[in-house]
């Protein structure tokens, strides 16, 4: 068991956790458990899930940046205040946060079992698995200046229903298209922004809730392709590498493929089909995951959550709004040991 800041109110909740036999995991910052996710007989495994972009975007990351970068050569890169509708800066702020904490989680003695992203959070996955080398790594983002991305015009609306409800309702909006299935209770479509607030409206009157996010890039809809040059030509001079780590693919909700001209073509098909992060969080479930890393900030762990309500799992983030990003990963660590995993937090101080 570990508890943090044990007031007497905490002490006595912890006693009634530990008297009933009771799975804990993290409310009032306690955590236990007697049938750990990743000890024995279960021996599950561990996801890192790579997030995408967000309507908001706060990382805490001074002190994790400090503690591993003492020089602080991230301190001019990071900016948790570039606007989010800044869709170059933005995408680069959110890999570069993933980047950082996969480091750190590493340090502590915390590996991925397999790895995945939501959106351009693939891309931070597929250079946590080594399927790009570091120097290829840094060849692609810096082929990008994210002042320059030229993407269509259109909007993003998030919906408060699944992707087969709202899919029913796409056929009498032209130009609109399903471009994630995020969980059960959670799509977004993509299109003309007249046309997205016209469905929006409709799905009100339905009692389903839904707002145009503040950013645009058509990502993972087929209104991408026409601006796709910078990519197609970004990709095709950087080499693709077996991944180290078991890659998992969003688009596919399976594991990538093997060969690098078939990771190259998923990669650009990536861009223009939807995100399938519900059946591939279940395909994970499927082969043994327990615990999903959310390396980064934003809602995927809630995400989880909902997918994997009623099976057994931990989904938790390695980054939160509500404290400083070492405070996160000792309540990080803390999960990983009482579910059974050698951890190592001392490293970070």
């Amino acid at each position: 068991m570990v508890l943090f800041n044990p007031t007497e109110e905490r002490r006595a909740l912890a006693r009634r956790v530990v008297s009933r036999n009771q799975p804990w995991r993290g409310r009032n910052d306690l955590w236990f458990t007697s049938d750990p996710l990743l000890g024995a007989p279960h021996r599950g495994k561990v996801a890192f899930l790579f997030p995408g972009l967000e309507s908001t975007f706060a990382p805490q990351m001074d002190d994790v940046i400090e503690c591993l970068t003492p020089c602080g050569q991230f301190r001019n890169i990071l900016d948790s205040t570039a606007p989010v509708d800044a869709i170059g800066r933005h995408s680069l702020q959110v890999i570069y946060v993933g980047k950082l904490l996969n480091a750190a989680l590493n340090r502590m003695g915390i590996h991925a079992d397999a790895v995945a992203g939501h959106s351009i959070g693939e891309w931070t996955a597929m250079m946590a698995a080594g399927a790009f080398s570091d120097a290829g790594a840094d060849a692609l983002l810096n082929s990008f200046n994210p002042d320059e991305i030229c993407v269509p015009p259109v909007s993003f609306g998030a919906v408060g229903a699944s992707a087969d409800a709202v899919g029913k309702m796409l056929a009498s909006h032209l130009g609109v298209v399903l471009s994630h299935d995020n969980g059960p209770r959670q799509s977004v479509v993509c299109g003309p922004l007249p046309a997205v607030q016209r469905l929006l409206e409709q799905l009100r009157d339905h009692g389903i809730s839904g707002q145009v996010l503040p950013f645009r890039s058509g990502f993972h809809t087929p209104m991408l392709a026409p601006y796709l040059s910078s990519f197609r030509e970004a990709t095709s001079i950087i080499p693709m590498l077996p991944p180290r780590i078991p890659l998992w693919s969003g688009t596919l909700a399976d594991p990538f493929p093997a060969t690098a001209p078939e990771m190259h073509q998923l990669f650009i098909r990536h861009l223009l089909e939807p995100v399938r992060f519900r059946p591939l969080v279940k395909r994970l479930h499927e082969t043994g995951v327990r615990v999903f890393m959310q390396v980064g900030t934003g809602q995927l762990s809630a995400l989880v959550g909902q997918i994997l309500r009623g099976h057994p799992h931990l989904a938790i983030a390695a980054n939160s709004p509500r404290r400083s990003g070492l405070q996160q990963l000792l309540r990080v660590a803390a999960a990983m040991w009482v579910e059974g995993r050698t951890v190592d937090p001392r490293c970070l101080q």
